[in-house]
């Protein structure tokens, strides 16, 4: 009696092998594409099975922070500071400043609170008026730990200063996000 191709263990064993392959490359795809949105620094991006935009906005909180610093170092291109951060989350918070031309820079901020860490990067237009510069910008990533191990922006825009005479930079954060 001739075996059925259907049941025979190596035509089995093809069809398990091709079914654990094909798993292993999504799996692999989703892995990357989660892996790469979080090296850029972009925003974290829910996965197509995940919740829809609409039900995640239903959580967004108003964001309406006010960054009161001084300069910590200014080398080259890129201005440090330190101070605080009062309005929605409250604590030390640290912010850098990296001119790339004349009137484009990045920024990246971090703070601590009681409930964990809360950091992200931006870009920004600047210009420059006697002592005073000032830029805005949007927030285009965030990261976190603890109560914003989950952080993500829904619309971040900045605005702020940097007095190179007396070392104060002040910095306002509006928009939405869930934390």
């Amino acid at each position: 009696m001739k075996p059925n191709s259907t049941t025979h263990p190596t035509y089995m064993r093809t069809l398990l092998g091709c079914a654990l392959l094909a798993f292993s490359a999504a799996l692999g795809a989703l892995a990357l594409q989660a892996g790469s949105s979080q090296a850029r620094g972009g925003l974290r991006e829910a996965p197509a099975t995940a919740t829809p935009t609409l039900a995640r906005t239903a959580g967004a909180e108003t964001l309406n922070e006010l960054l009161s610093m001084r300069i910590t170092s200014a080398k080259g291109k890129k201005v440090s500071a330190r101070g605080s951060s009062s309005g929605s989350v409250v604590g030390p918070v640290s912010f850098n400043l990296v001119l790339s031309s004349a009137s484009r820079a990045s920024v990246e901020f971090y703070g601590t609170t009681s409930g964990g860490t809360l950091g992200g990067t931006g870009t920004a237009s600047y210009r420059v008026a006697g002592p005073i510069s000032y830029f805005t910008g949007t927030v285009t990533g965030t990261h976190g730990s603890g109560k914003y191990a989950h952080v993500y922006s829904q619309g971040i825009t900045f605005s702020g200063t940097v007095n190179r005479k007396t070392y104060e930079v002040t910095v306002r954060m509006r928009g939405k996000w869930h934390a």
